[in-house]
Formats: C-alpha cells, sequence, structure tokens
C-alpha cells in the first residue's frame, strides 16, 4: 500500500507516423520519454497553468485535506495542494521515475514538508484514505479505466471528492490539429484514435466510467483556453523536435522527409505567432464528482 507523507500514475501511449506506415509508439516513461519531460517541467508547468487555473478552484481544497494526485508527472499540481492542504498532506502518484525525481526536487526546493511523491499503478495500489482525488490530464490512459476509478474511490473518505481536468475532442484542440496536418504533409499519420489521451473525449463515456465505478454527483464543464505552445515559432518546434517521440519518428521518415516536415511544422506555429508567443486553442473537460458509499 502506498502511505500518506504524514504517513503513488500515468500510462501514456503516443501516435507517431513515420513515412511507409502508421505506428503507435508506447512510450518509456521509465526511459528517455520520462527524462525528457522532467527537463522540461517548468515549459511544461507554464503551458498547462491556464488548466490548473481552473482546476484548483473546483477541487476546492480544505487545510486540513488528505490528497492523492494521480499521474502527477513532476509534481507541480501536488505542490500546489500540499500548499493549500497546510494542515493535511498531499501524495503524487506516478508511473515515471524520472518525472517523480524532479518531483521530489521541487519539493524539497520549496520546503513543502506535507509533499510526498510515490512510482505506482493508480489502476491497482491500494491507497491510504483520501478526502481528495485530483489529477490534471493523468487519468485518461488506464488499461481498464472502471477498475482504476473503483480503486480511486475505494480509496476515498465518506464524502470524499475527485476532480480532474481531461482533453476534450481531437479536433477541439487546435495544438494537435496542427502538427498532425503539418507533418502529414511529409509523413504517413495515422487516424485520431480516441484511446489514450482522448479516451474520456466523450462526456457520456465519462460518466458512465465514474457511475459505474461508484461516483455521483457528477458534473462536467467547458473549459477552453488559449495555450502558449512557444515563445515564437522556432521554441515551439525545437520543443517537439526535442521530443524523443518525435525524433524517433523523423528518423524513421529520413532526412530529406524530416527536414520538409520541421520546416512545415514551424511555417504552421509562425502563421499563429502572437505578441504573446504562438497560441493555440485547447478545449478540456473540468469533472468534479463525489464519493457514494
Amino acid at each position: 500500500m502506498l502511505s500518506s507523507p504524514a504517513g503513488g500514475p500515468t500510462l501514456l501511449r503516443v501516435e507517431l507516423p513515420y513515412e511507409g506506415k502508421p505506428v503507435t509508439r508506447p512510450t518509456n516513461w521509465g526511459g528517455q520519454d520520462g527524462a525528457f519531460w522532467a527537463a522540461n517541467d517548468l515549459r511544461y508547468d507554464a503551458l498547462l497553468a491556464p488548466l490548473t487555473r481552473h482546476l484548483l478552484p473546483a477541487a476546492d481544497i480544505r487545510p486540513d485535506d488528505r490528497v492523492l494526485d494521480v499521474g502527477c508527472g513532476c509534481g507541480n499540481t501536488t505542490r500546489l495542494a500540499g500548499r493549500a492542504a497546510r494542515d493535511g498532506w498531499a501524495l503524487g502518484v506516478d508511473l515515471s521515475g524520472p518525472m517523480l525525481a524532479t518531483a521530489r526536487q521541487r519539493a524539497a526546493e520549496a520546503g513543502l514538508t506535507n509533499v510526498r511523491y510515490e512510482r505506482g499503478d493508480a489502476q491497482r495500489t491500494p491507497f491510504d484514505t483520501v478526502d481528495l482525488v485530483l489529477s490534471q490530464l493523468g487519468v485518461m490512459f488506464f488499461d481498464d479505466p472502471v477498475e482504476a476509478f473503483t480503486n480511486l474511490h475505494r480509496s476515498l473518505a465518506p464524502g470524499g471528492r475527485l476532480a480532474f481536468v481531461c482533453w476534450q475532442a481531437f479536433e477541439l484542440n487546435e495544438g494537435r490539429v496542427l502538427r498532425r496536418e503539418a507533418l502529414s504533409r511529409y509523413v504517413t499519420v495515422p487516424p485520431p484514435r480516441v484511446t489514450g489521451a482522448l479516451s474520456f473525449a466523450e462526456p457520456a463515456r465519462l460518466r458512465e466510467v465514474l457511475t459505474a465505478a461508484g461516483f455521483g454527483d457528477i458534473e462536467l464543464t467547458d473549459v477552453r483556453e488559449p495555450l502558449v505552445v512557444g515563445s515564437t515559432a522556432e521554441a515551439a518546434t525545437a520543443f517537439d523536435l526535442g521530443d524523443p517521440t518525435v525524433r524517433e519518428w523523423l528518423t524513421e521518415a529520413g532526412p530529406a522527409a524530416a527536414a520538409r516536415a520541421t520546416e512545415a511544422l514551424r511555417e504552421a506555429y509562425a502563421a499563429r505567432e502572437t505578441p504573446d508567443g504562438v497560441v493555440l486553442g485547447s478545449a478540456a473537460w473540468l469533472v468534479t464528482a463525489a464519493a457514494h458509499i
């Protein structure tokens, strides 16, 4: 059992096309993929800040709350929860060792003694009792979402709460659309999947899973926010190219196709550049629910 600080998870698959045939590449969170996101944690936190500003007020974290942050990554939301639950604690869980190492370092730098991180699979790991299950884009990747949310429901105290953010449909998230359209000019891109990051795009699916897991008072809020994906088109492109999954993808495509695809991506970002940076629209669901015991 993963225990509270006073007493620990994302499963992600990334769609990567390459010239010749479509492929879905499983993300290696314990290796180069996790290391990439760990090295870019502050940038990712800044990118998602507009979503975080919706999630935390909806979570209504109380001073004595015990909080479980699922799929915490590098731990920003866990630390924010720990600050709000000043007389309680926050436990972040994830599958990525590199990202958790960064999370622990950030918490130590901030002097947060009521925050802890553990490596674990939230679908199956038994947890100590908590008052709130929280997640920012970390609950869409379970092999069996009903099993996972049933496990999380089991961890909640009577009257416990659930609050998370997940992506809406592919076509409503401009960053996904832009990248696919730009790169598909030179590489073979598979059709968008409705699993993985987009598995909860449909409200009916969300409600079905949460109801089956024992949750009630389910509320979905449509969140539309502009996200700054880079300070310039070059910065946005460089960030994409730094992702190990994208590097592998372009390598498979070959040097000539990779160069053309890279330029197409840069041009697409340049067309969306503003004084505030490259700004693209996003669509997410803000979901809250209560544990029905």
